[in-house]
């Protein structure tokens, strides 16, 4: 009947039990002493903690299966483990007390939780919202960026562009330009061409009017004449296609001496400039020379002044030792006069005198 009322689970935590009990199934103990009862109650709270823990390890599967929708279990299966726990205590007898107050504990600690579920359901709530929000706050940022960067990348391109495009219209403007110096360069070789023809045509003329407009003269001498201005005419053509070709040589040489010596400087100006870099080099020498020997002249009239204040006290000092050494050497001389059995009145005064006259000039040198 027990059996019939259980689900699955609970029929396999009953096996388990019936098992571990199978050895003293059918067996009749007598009453059981202290010590007895004390580890049998220690060997059921054993079994206890095993029931307990696979219920708890079962529960935390529950609550891990069920994460973000439900932290609680469920109700039915709370009911199925409430009845299996009460058909234990309807079963163990001896223990039922004990069991109770398992089962009240559990009760209350089920409806404690069950408490803090309710408190922390509101908090539960909002940190969804708060992840919500935080979720769509970065959704949005991160579209926002990728807008920005999309924008960026097109300036980015354009200016590209831009810049490709200016310099095509700077190389375009360029050859531009020396095709238009090239077209400048031909038309001023052909105005200079033409103008010497010009003046070659109006001297000519020229000729030919004073030759026609002359009186006098024999048609021998207007020959020679034509003959010789010809000559003339064509030595001019000459000497003028040799300037012409000096002409040319002297631009290209100028040409080639200015891309070549641009930047060189002129002699006179190098030899200038030099002169003027050893005169600032020799005028700081001589600043620094100059402020030099000024130091040491200062130094020197302090030393003199101060070599001229100690002087007179180092003379004073060589003094005071010399009349102190005259002074000892004339108690070392009076020493051995002391010492003598005769009286001091006994030494003739001349003999002192000179006595002491010697020990003061061997002192003195």
């Amino acid at each position: 009947m027990l059996k019939s009322h259980l689900d699955p689970r609970t029929h396999k935590v009953l096996r388990e039990l019936s098992a571990e009990m199978s050895t003293h199934k059918d067996v009749r103990f007598p009453p059981l002493t202290p010590s007895q009862e004390q580890r049998q109650v220690i060997k059921m709270s054993g079994m206890r903690y095993s029931v307990s823990l696979k219920l708890e390890q079962q529960h935390d599967t529950e609550e891990e299966d069920h994460e973000g929708r439900s932290v609680s279990v469920r109700p039915a299966a709370g009911k199925v483990y409430r009845h299996t726990f009460d058909c234990f205590i309807k079963e163990f007898k001896t223990y039922r007390p004990l069991l109770s107050a398992i089962k009240q504990e559990y009760e209350k600690t089920l409806a404690h939780q069950q408490d803090q579920i309710k408190e922390l359901e509101p908090l539960r709530s909002c940190l969804r919202r708060v992840t919500e929000d935080c979720d769509r706050k970065i959704r949005a940022r991160w579209a926002e960026e990728q807008a920005e960067i999309g924008e960026l990348k097109r300036e980015k391109r354009r200016l590209q562009k831009d810049v490709k495009d200016m310099r095509e219209r700077e190389e375009a403007r360029q050859a531009s330009m020396d095709r238009l110096q090239s077209e400048l360069s031909d038309q001023y070789l052909q105005y200079r061409e033409e103008r010497d023809a010009r003046r070659l045509l109006v001297w000519q003329l020229n000729e030919e009017e004073e030759e026609q407009s002359a009186d006098g003269g024999t048609g021998r001498a207007a020959a020679v004449g034509g003959r010789f201005k010809q000559l003339i005419g064509r030595e001019v053509e000459n000497v003028l296609q040799v300037c012409r070709a000096d002409l040319t040589k002297a631009q290209e040489e100028l040409t080639r001496m200015k891309a070549e010596y641009w930047d060189v400087v002129p002699r006179r100006n190098w030899d200038a400039l030099e002169q003027t870099h050893k005169q600032n080099l020799l005028q700081r020498d001589f600043d620094q020379m100059s402020s030099k020997y000024d130091t040491l002249l200062e130094l020197h009239k302090e030393a003199s002044m101060q070599k001229e204040a100690h002087e007179p006290i180092t003379a004073q000092t060589d003094e005071s030792a010399s009349e102190e050494q005259i002074q000892v050497q004339c108690d070392q001389l009076t020493a051995p006069v002391n010492q003598l059995t005769a009286p001091v009145d006994a030494i003739p005064s001349q003999r002192l005198r000179d006595l002491l006259r010697t020990s003061t000039g061997a002192a003195l040198i």
